[in-house]
């Protein structure tokens, strides 16, 4: 069974939050690391900081992994 982990930033988590989830998720073995592509907060969140492209940050990950290889 692959175990994954899927993210929702835009509910309030920056770049580096999402390096360090990213990491902790690779780090623990995880086969692969989502991330959401919206843009509004959802409920009552404030989503502040403000969120990250989805494109850019998946993007940019691989270049922040700590093993090499492609990322998923």
């Amino acid at each position: 069974m692959d175990v994954r982990v899927f993210t929702e930033p835009q509910q309030g988590a920056t770049y580096e939050d999402l390096v360090r989830v990213a990491r902790c998720a690779e780090d623990a073995g995880y086969d692969a690391f989502f991330r959401s592509d919206h843009l509004l907060a959802m409920g009552d969140s404030s989503g502040l900081p403000g969120p990250t492209d989805a494109w850019v940050t998946l993007g940019a990950l691989p270049g922040r992994r700590r093993r090499s290889g492609s990322a998923r």
